[in-house]
């Protein structure tokens, strides 16, 4: 600031080293308004910059919560259909089992093959 000890300015007993230190200090005040100027502009400007990225940041989460719910949505059906379609599936093993219980129903259980043919209807009964 350029500002010294008193002793620079004849320990203030004269009027001359009073009127250096007067023109030191308003000199060092206008350094220090300057400065503040500086100051002012370099947080009106990290206000903004701050503003902007908020901004910004609050958009993304908006986006991000929109993705989540229609995945979330897509999942939901994708889950559904994956049911239904487990659900025909053991409706048509089932069936299949069914129909494979009354053809074995119509083979004869007589003799060797009979026995073999009874055994396996127990087996896969």
């Amino acid at each position: 600031l350029g500002l010294g000890n008193a002793f620079i300015y004849d320990n203030l007993e004269s009027q001359d080293g009073r009127n250096r230190a007067v023109a030191a200090l308003e000199s060092a005040k206008v350094a220090i308004d300057q400065a503040l100027i500086k100051f002012n502009a370099a947080q009106a400007q990290a206000k903004l910059t701050e503003s902007k990225a908020s901004t910004r940041l609050n958009n993304l989460l908006f986006k991000n919560d929109d993705l989540v719910t229609n995945a979330q949505f897509d999942l939901r059906i994708v889950q559904a259909r994956a049911e239904s379609i487990n659900l025909l599936n053991q409706n048509r093993v089932e069936s299949q089992a069914a129909f494979r219980n009354e053809l074995l129903k119509l083979i004869p259980v007589n003799g060797m093959a009979g026995r073999f043919i009874g055994a396996m209807q127990n087996i896969f009964a």
